[in-house]
């Protein structure tokens, strides 16, 4: 029944929307109130399609498809980490055709450098990921190869109830093959769009203690919109959207989105 724009949550690395499950259900118990909330999941997350590996492409096919289902602004768009960066190529897109972005939320989304460098090895780092989710230790996980480790997930997942009796290996596979090509687009882009839309950017201030990915700096954003409101809150980069952390967010996210709603209210 609500009437409110809705808020589009676009995919992490990983290509599912599974990962804001939890930061969902919490914001529709903050002061914001149940509001309706669309996720992008990436090509080939859930098929076998194959992968896009370029934001320009996923950029196109995510817009047809958002459009179809929310014809005109005003447009609150979020993303958590290679998510902010495909939310954020979405605003530019929408601005360049004339619609409104009301709020773009980028959830310890770094900022695009200033050229292409090389593209990292995504494979390794994922299967790292991976295992550390399977409850593997760091040195065990980086002792697996491939099947070895799809091995150890499916035995986790089928332990907890998460995958299914049958198929869970094809869609471990999708998944580990989706976050490489993600990874390879993440290494690519480059934009020199500047946005009208102000950004509100969530950070953390810990680092994983095995995936040590490098805090965000807020400096390089600030070329790259009208302005910049920094919310810190709680975790690392990897437990952020975890309970008791995706409560935190939530909490700050829906008044985020209340400011983005009554601008003369906000500060930064």
């Amino acid at each position: 029944g609500d009437d409110r724009p809705p808020l589009i949550l676009f995919h992490p690395r990983g290509g599912d929307v599974v990962c804001y499950l939890n930061l969902v259900r919490e914001l529709a118990a903050t002061s914001d109130g149940p509001r309706r909330v669309l996720g992008v999941t990436a090509v080939g997350c859930d098929t076998d399609e194959t992968p896009l590996d370029g934001v320009s492409a996923m950029a196109e096919r995510y817009l047809a498809e958002i459009r179809a289902e929310v014809p005109s602004g005003p447009y609150l768009l979020a993303g958590w980490s290679f998510g902010g960066t495909v939310a954020f190529e979405l605003a530019a897109r929408l601005e360049a055709v004339g619609e409104r972005v009301a709020f773009l939320g980028l959830i310890d989304s770094a900022a695009p450098g200033p050229r292409a460098g090389a593209v990292p090895d995504a494979g390794d780092d994922d299967l790292l990921r991976h295992g550390l989710a399977a409850g593997l230790d760091a040195d065990r996980a980086r002792a697996l190869d491939e099947e070895a480790l799809l091995d150890a997930l499916v035995r986790k997942g089928r332990e907890n109830g998460s995958l299914p009796r049958h198929g869970a290996p094809q869609a471990l596979r999708r998944m580990l093959r989706v976050a490489s090509a993600n990874g390879v687009a993440a290494a690519a882009y480059r934009t020199g769009a500047v946005l009208d839309a102000p950004v509100h950017l969530f950070t953390v201030d810990e680092v994983h203690a095995d995936l040590a990915t490098a805090l965000v700096d807020p400096a390089p954003w600030r070329a790259r919109t009208s302005a910049v409101h920094r919310i810190r809150i709680p975790g690392n980069h990897h437990t952020l959207v975890d309970p008791p952390h995706s409560a935190v967010l939530a909490d700050r996210l829906a008044r985020a989105l209340a400011d983005a709603a009554d601008p003369a209210g906000s500060g930064d």
